[in-house]
């Protein structure tokens, strides 16, 4: 999956305002209408926009925000992240098996026993701290951290390909290069 330029822009801009029209979306992007149509239908199609949202702030709910960080066993992270997912407003998969969530609890005693027992399997520890204050409600320019492929040295457009090769997690810009690179690991082994 290539994302180029306007795809980059289209993304910053909608991060910004979900709710911006293609009309604004074109003029911001320095192209036309039809084409932000277009380019945004592929993005969902493809799975890089996954949805709009309403970025409510939490001090306006019921109950309490807290942030949930899990060390889970490595084979068993991405399992403990989609149990995790199902009870957080939002969930991210981080390196070395690590977990991170928000969840809001209207009732913090059964809510936390849910947690509790949705991490029972593939955990090592974790920890749940009550939010005081959301400072900021996102809408920042995404950083562009500028990765490379370890095997072609290329710049990585969209998410990277990762691997763990050896004792270290390695990022690629695509399959074919994820697997090259594990061949040329291996043939040096040997």
């Amino acid at each position: 999956m290539h994302l180029d330029d306007l795809d980059a822009s289209l993304l910053r801009l909608l991060r910004e305002d979900a709710r911006r029209s293609y009309r604004s979306l074109a003029k911001d992007a320095g192209t036309t209408t039809p084409t932000v149509s277009t380019r945004i239908k592929r993005l969902e199609e493809l799975g890089v926009l996954r949805g709009y949202r309403a970025d409510v702030d939490p001090r306006f709910l019921r109950g309490t925000l807290y942030v949930v960080r899990v060390r889970a066993r490595p084979e068993s992270a991405k399992e403990v992240a989609r149990r995790l997912a199902d009870l957080a407003e939002d969930c991210l998969l981080l390196a070395g098996g690590v977990v991170q969530a928000r969840i809001q609890a209207e009732d913090p005693q059964a809510d936390l026993r849910r947690l509790h027992d949705a991490l029972t399997h593939g955990v090592m520890d974790y920890e749940v701290t009550p939010v005081l204050d959301v400072l900021s409600a996102g809408g920042a320019p995404a950083l562009r951290l500028g990765l490379t492929c370890h095997h072609c040295d290329k710049a990585i457009q969209g998410a990277p390909v990762q691997a763990r090769v050896g004792e270290r997690l390695h990022v690629f810009c695509c399959p074919l290069c994820r697997d090259a690179f594990q061949e040329r690991y291996e043939r040096l082994q040997t």
